[in-house]
This record gives C-alpha cells, structure tokens and sequence, in this order.
C-alpha cells in the first residue's frame, strides 16, 4: 500500500497533538471526514481507510493526547478530548464535518454529536459501545501496578501478542494482518506513560442509550462479527438507537479498519455518497 503521510505536531490546548490532514492548504473541495482512534491505539490504524478515501474526502486523523506522537499534557478525561476535537476543526477552520471513530473513540464521536451537533454532518461508528462498565479485565488493568499492565497485557512478547491475537482479532484473520497491526503499535507503546494504559477507566458509566434518539445527521454504524469485545449484538442495539442509521457488518474482530479494510473502505464510501 502506498501511503506517505506527513502528519503534524499542533499546539492545541497548550498540548502537542500529533495531527494529519489530507489538505493542509485547504485546496480540496471535499466532504471532510475526521476520525478517532480507540484505547491503547493511534491514528495510523485508519492508514487503509485514508489511503482509499482521501480521493473522495479530506481526512483529519489524530493521535488522543499520551497516545503515539501526541503528549500527555494535564491528562486525560471526556471534557479534555471533546475540547481537543474542537481545538483541532477550528485551527484547521473546519467548520462542519464527518466525525468516525473506533470503539473508544466511537463513544467520543456520539458525546461530541451531542454537545455540538450543529458541527457533525455524519457519524460513523466502527464497532463502538453506546454503553460501558467496567470488566474483569478492566479492574484487573486498575489495580495492577503500572510496571506489571504494561508487562503482561501491553509488551511486545509472547503473551502479549498471544493475548492480543485472541482479544482483538477474528479466527479467520491471518497471522500476516495479526502482526503487521503489532508491528505498527510496537514503538508508540514502548514510549507510553503508565497513565496511558490507564486512559480507558475515563469512559466507566458512559450510556449514550437515553439520548441517542435525538441525534438527528445521518450515521454509518459498522461491526465486526466475531468481536468480542463489542458484539455484534451491541453493534445492532446501537444502530437501532439511532434514528437515521445503517449497518453494515463485517467479517472481522474488533479491528475492521485492518482485517476487512476493503469492506469498511466501501461501506465508508457509500455512508458518503449518500450523503451529496
């Protein structure tokens, strides 16, 4: 895949976010699709969706404070990434634009829709929750040392990866795409602050089920049907909270936008052109 992306460092909130734009010359004439990573992640995991579709639209993609390049800053909560979002569109004077995101990132994307509507023309939610608490796993990760999360659930060793392959992936992806994602990941990892691997505990209690009905752009709701961590069962619930919303399901785990990027690529596509 050829793809040379030239992201940017921005002071945004006082904080240095890592930050790519298809169009930093504002010379596209495109919709403008900005997308959001999930936990434990960064923006390079949308690099097939934005090497396909950054022929039809402009696309921000960027790495949540203390993930990849971007820096920790003050921390991190619900309130600081919704304001990073908007300090981002408004130092690239996007006024209004698609907003997508990935599990994690798919719940900011409903939480920004609902504070400031009037700036999203279009959702897209790829295997994201409109509910979360807290499992095992989660409290096992909360009350472990720093030193021991990273070592056993977030190292570039054996049972990391084995942990990995059998959490994220489909059994039917192969061991290629497997470790080509771990590969990607490897280095911003290595770097992260211990709060990093704490960073999910800010969505605990999030349920957007009470007010996803008054939501009213257009939304392309995407699950992976083998994912385990938000079941296809979930992914169906969600769609049909909101009101205006198509599904497309995949044959995937939790990581579409790797194991059937062609099938996510197209189902983005067509979310966009029907919205012309």
């Amino acid at each position: 895949m050829a793809f040379n992306p030239e992201p940017r460092l921005l002071n945004i909130n006082g904080t240095m976010l890592n930050v790519y734009f298809s169009d930093w010359d504002h010379q596209k004439k495109l919709p403008t699709i900005l997308l959001i990573h999930g936990t434990i992640a960064q923006w390079l995991d949308w690099k097939y969706q934005i090497a396909f579709l950054e022929k039809y639209a402009n696309i921000i993609a960027f790495d949540i404070r203390g993930h990849g390049k971007s820096d920790l800053g003050g921390g991190f909560d619900i309130d600081i990434i919704i304001q990073d979002i908007l300090g981002i569109l408004a130092f690239l004077k996007i006024d209004r634009c698609i907003i997508g995101g990935h599990s994690f990132g798919g719940a900011m994307a409903q939480i920004f829709a609902k504070r400031y509507g009037g700036k999203v023309e279009g959702l897209i939610l790829v295997d994201s929750p409109y509910r979360y608490e807290a499992q095992w796993d989660d409290r096992l990760i909360e009350i472990l040392p720093d030193y021991m999360t990273k070592k056993i659930f977030f190292s570039n060793n054996m049972l990391g990866r084995y942990i990995a392959r059998k959490t994220f992936f489909s059994p039917g992806t192969s061991k290629e795409m497997v470790n080509e994602y771990l590969d990607d990941h490897k280095g911003s990892i290595k770097n992260y602050s211990p709060k990093t691997f704490k960073f999910f505990k800010c969505l605990f209690g999030f349920n957007s089920a009470g007010w996803l009905h008054s939501l009213t752009m257009p939304a392309l709701v995407v699950g992976g049907i083998d994912d385990i961590i938000i079941s296809i069962t979930e992914t169906e619930k969600l769609h049909q909270l909101l009101p205006h919303s198509r599904l497309v399901k995949l044959n995937s785990g939790h990581l579409p936008m790797y194991e059937d990027y062609t099938g996510l690529n197209n189902a983005i596509k067509d979310f966009v052109d029907s919205m012309k």
